[in-house]
């Protein structure tokens, strides 16, 4: 990107979320995109959003292997995925961003500057309306189906056929290795959604139950940032179209702290972490 915010540039690779595919899998993906890029620009500093870059050690980690990649003298910094899609979507301040994508974060900065942000707890832990810890309530629900503890509907025929599965033992078959398949069991929230719109109780309980507990950290967020002045309150991820419901719940629970702006984040984030590469280059 240059000094007036044109893109000059653009390449596409695989994740690098340290936590989910490993710190040599995403260091190489990494690699590749930067390989890419480099050739094609006189670059004086780059900026990495990723999700699970929040933790000190990891961040620094990541950071400092990029640094190599990189020719001497180029500033870089990492930063955690809501951090850049709330600089991608607005300058103002205070606002927050709710990311529900595979896992789940809600994140604010104040008008002076002071950040804070709760979830982003990761799959193991489990994340409140991620992708999926939606898909796996989906799967514990028709587990329950099986044995013969909870009733028969659309949302456990739906997980059935996509798992092809007939019993429990099936179920376990599909699910349980190690590491865990995220993307697999995030891709199965879109059935929770659907089945949802089809009045399903087993659906609808678990929207209702996961809705509660990332509005719990919407209100504590917007509460801790927020003044009397409308708050800008920017939406993301791939939950959300999986979820529709999900989007509804989390606008109720930011409006009852105060007015909201609610917006659906429209650019891409990775122009987040541009305009904050930007930023370093302006305040070196």
């Amino acid at each position: 990107m240059d000094e007036r915010g044109e893109v000059l540039r653009r390449a596409t690779g695989a994740g690098a979320n340290v936590r989910s595919v490993g710190e040599e899998k995403a260091l190489a993906n990494l690699r590749t995109v930067i390989d890419e890029l480099w050739p094609h620009a006189d670059v004086g500093a780059v900026c990495v959003g990723a999700a699970g870059a929040g933790r000190a050690a990891d961040r620094d980690r990541l950071c400092n292997a990029v640094q190599l990649m990189l020719p001497p003298g180029v500033a870089v910094d990492v930063r955690h995925d809501a951090q850049i899609a709330l600089r991608a979507a607005t300058d103002k301040r205070p606002a927050l961003v709710v990311i529900a994508g595979t896992g789940s974060l809600v994140y604010g900065e104040s008008a002076s500057g002071l950040s804070r942000r709760a979830g982003g707890y990761g799959s193991l832990i489990g994340d409140a309306a991620g992708a999926y810890t939606f898909g796996m309530a989906a799967v514990r629900h028709t587990a329950r189906v099986f044995d013969g503890i909870e009733t028969r509907g659309p949302l456990a025929m739906a997980i059935s056929k996509a798992l092809q599965c007939a019993s429990v033992a099936d179920l376990i078959e599909r699910v349980h290795v190690w590491p865990p398949d995220v993307a697999a069991i995030a891709a199965l929230a879109d059935l929770v959604g659907d089945a949802d719109e089809e009045h399903d109780p087993a659906a609808r309980r678990i929207i209702d139950d996961e809705s509660a507990l990332l509005a719990s950290g919407v209100t504590l967020i917007a509460s801790n940032i927020r003044t009397n002045d409308e708050l800008p309150a920017i939406f993301s991820g791939g939950a959300f179209d999986a979820v529709p419901r999900l989007l509804t719940e989390m606008s109720r629970a930011c409006a009852e702290t105060g007015p909201c702006a609610v917006q659906r984040l429209a650019v891409e984030p990775a122009m987040g972490a541009a305009r904050i590469a930007w930023d370093m280059l302006r305040e070196a």
